[in-house]
């Protein structure tokens, strides 16, 4: 088995992790229809006019009789107080995903694919890095990695539904 150490690119940690990125997204988009159906929620009657004197005159005798029995009356305002502090957990949640978002946007990550054997990993990496970093200022530019590596195949899928691990 030869040795090889694939150039992905430089690139995005976004474009680095589309595994991490496409649920993010699709939580984005939930919590955002979410929103729009809370900002519009409304309570309205869509009876005609003699079916809403009905069903008024009914609910104003429920109410008396609930109050002759000491029963508090409904109020619309507990479920605004609800609407209100759901809108205010979901944006919260929301800014969570976007903030996250701003972190992933940072740019400038250089990636490689490696297969290969252990021995070789360095010599390997030595020689990819030797001119420094691709499209970078040298060999002696100070520069910061981090590498994940494995032998268990099951493993490398598993990054790579996570992970860019392919150009």
């Amino acid at each position: 088995m030869t040795d090889v150490l694939t150039y992905i690119g430089e690139e995005t940690i976004q474009a680095l992790l589309p595994g991490v990125v496409s649920p993010l997204l699709a939580a984005e988009a939930d919590l955002q229809a979410k929103i729009a159906a809370l900002v519009g929620f409304s309570a309205t009657v869509s009876l005609s006019v003699g079916a809403q004197i009905t069903l008024a005159e009914s609910i104003l005798a429920s109410l008396q009789v609930a109050l002759s029995l000491g029963i508090e009356a409904p109020s619309i305002q507990v479920q605004i107080d609800a609407v209100a502090a759901l809108l205010v957990a979901i944006r919260a949640e929301l800014q969570l995903i976007e903030d996250l978002f701003g972190l992933l946007a940072a740019a400038g990550v250089h990636a490689w694919a490696y297969d290969g054997t252990a021995s070789g990993f360095g010599a390997t990496l030595s020689t990819a890095l030797a001119t420094g970093l691709p499209g970078g200022g040298g060999p002696a530019e100070h520069i910061n990695a981090l590498v994940f590596a494995t032998s268990v195949s099951a493993t490398w899928t598993a990054m790579g539904e996570i992970f860019r691990t392919t150009p």
